[in-house]
């Protein structure tokens, strides 16, 4: 037994599996740490016992006995030297599946089967994400594909309705009628732009942000999403700009919220806070950081179950997660977590169960800056100019030629890439402007505009879009195109942009 036991250590003390072997009798002769860490039975406690009754579950006892008799006897069996998914047993009482490798080994004439096995859990929990991602990367594509048709459509509610606006009366029924509706075509607008955003179909990168007005754009989405059985709150009192990707800020109110709702599933109050940390004893229980700097605190607080401290301890572990199978991926504090370190801040979480969670961020503000803002410019301008306007949405032409001519430019709509093309080469020198739609048949609009530059290179372009664009911004900037408007065009956007574009 020593000089089995001593053959049996030189492999099992070197593997990261359970490595398990039976004597005939069906006894447990050799079990390596690693098994007793899968299982949670030490050697000492294992050795001489009968294997299923130890960590194979009861419902499998009829067909391990058939087989293991079956094995005593010839050596063989129909799991013998295959590789099984199996359900396996802990100390503790839960179930875990493993892979098992299942072979034998002759012994002084005698049979002994050796078992390798391998805790799949990760495993499957990779897996999971990998499906999980393709799905993700599916309804970002539907997303980018239905924002681009409900743009359009917006696009025509929208500017018809501010075209209808400017020329009705104030303080009538009437204009009070186009204005409510005109709120609420904006409200979808924004709606529609955060899918984007939270699918990735938008491109950002981190700028000097108003986290004020990006933590409000962030809850439009919370609000549309959860339901009427939690009360939300806000109290955002910052008015401090943080350097930071918009998506990503999204990204981590979003799941910090989610967590919060699935806290709650009988109902409760969602708080989200913003403030100035300015006292540098409300930062004590940050770790290397300069206590001599400004921060935002971002706090998200529930109502909800609460955790326990070994929970919370685990909450910001990749994969971890207290839901059942298929509910919750465990990914989602972590991201919270990656997104705030990368901005150089830091996570507060406290939890009681029974008093639900609050997590708080930190994060530096950004001394001395100003988020830029776009001037607001009356529809009633004083434009003077030839634009040429394209786009494959007869609608959002006649729309964008009555909304061109009321801020006083001249103004040629064309519903046809190719043809607008023929147009502008015809007498390129005649046009001031150009605003062309990204996704139209035949040709999209910055292939249209590359073709305007070689022609004409210092035409003014504007790219306009209601899809997540399949390039950079910065990318369509270095192509020529000076600027980028987001489908639906508004007028006081639209103007802003002509004006700065044509007066630089």
């Amino acid at each position: 037994m020593s000089e089995k036991k001593t053959m049996f250590d030189r492999i099992g003390l070197n593997v990261q599996d359970a490595f398990i072997m039976m004597d005939p009798d069906g006894k447990i002769s050799y079990w390596n740490q690693a098994a007793a860490t899968m299982f949670g039975w030490k050697e000492e406690e294992i050795l001489g016992k009968n294997l299923h009754n130890i960590i194979v579950p009861a419902r499998y006892y009829p067909l391990f006995e058939k087989g293991f008799n079956h094995f005593l006897k010839t050596g063989k069996g129909p799991a013998i030297n295959k590789v099984l998914d199996v359900s396996a047993k802990h100390k503790d009482g839960h179930e875990f599946s493993v892979e098992l490798a299942l072979g034998s080994v002759s012994i002084h004439d005698q049979w002994y089967a050796v078992g390798v096995l391998r805790d799949v859990a990760l495993k499957k929990q990779i897996e999971f994400q990998l499906i999980h991602a393709e799905r993700v990367e599916s309804i970002g594509t539907l997303a980018g594909g239905f924002a681009h048709d409900f743009n359009n459509i917006l696009a025509s509610i929208i500017g018809y309705t501010e075209l209808a606006l400017d020329d009705a009366t104030k303080d009538t029924l009437l204009y009070s009628n186009l204005t409510e509706a005109l709120t609420a075509a904006n409200r979808a607008k924004d709606l529609v732009r955060q899918i984007l955003k939270f699918s990735g179909q938008l491109d950002s990168q981190a700028k000097p942000i108003h986290m004020k007005s990006c933590v409000i754009d962030a809850m439009k989405l919370v609000r549309a999403s959860f339901p009427p059985s939690i009360d939300i709150r806000t109290n955002l009192q910052s008015e401090g700009t943080v350097m930071a990707d918009p998506s990503r800020i999204h990204q981590m109110i979003l799941n910090l919220c989610t967590n919060a709702g699935h806290a709650m599933e009988s109902g409760g109050i969602l708080s989200v806070g913003l403030e100035d940390v300015d006292d540098p004893s409300q930062l004590q229980h940050a770790k290397r950081v300069d206590k001599t700097s400004h921060y935002i605190k971002l706090s998200v607080s529930d109502t909800g179950k609460g955790m326990a401290s070994d929970i919370l301890s685990r909450a910001f572990t990749p994969f971890f997660t207290t839901r059942v199978q298929g509910e919750g991926t465990g990914m989602g504090l972590p991201l919270v977590h990656g997104i705030v370190t990368g901005l150089k801040g830091w996570i507060h979480p406290r939890s009681e169960p029974g008093k639900g969670s609050t997590f708080e961020i930190y994060l530096p503000i950004l001394e001395q800056q100003a988020v830029k803002r776009p001037a607001q410019v009356s529809a009633q301008g004083h434009g003077s100019g030839l634009i040429l306007f394209v786009d494959d949405e007869k609608p959002i032409v006649k729309m964008g030629v009555q909304l061109l001519e009321r801020m006083g430019y001249k103004v040629e709509g064309m519903s046809s890439s190719p043809g607008a093309l023929e147009r502008f080469k015809a007498s390129p020198d005649t046009f001031n402007l150009v605003i062309t739609d990204m996704n139209m048949p035949f040709m999209n609009g910055l292939t249209m505009a590359r073709e305007m530059i070689q022609i004409r290179p210092d035409i003014p372009i504007i790219l306009s879009t209601g899809y997540g664009i399949s390039f950079s911004e910065s990318h369509i900037h270095e192509s020529g195109i000076k600027a980028i408007v987001y489908k639906p065009l508004l007028f006081d956007e639209v103007a802003e942009t002509i004006g700065r574009l044509l007066s630089s």
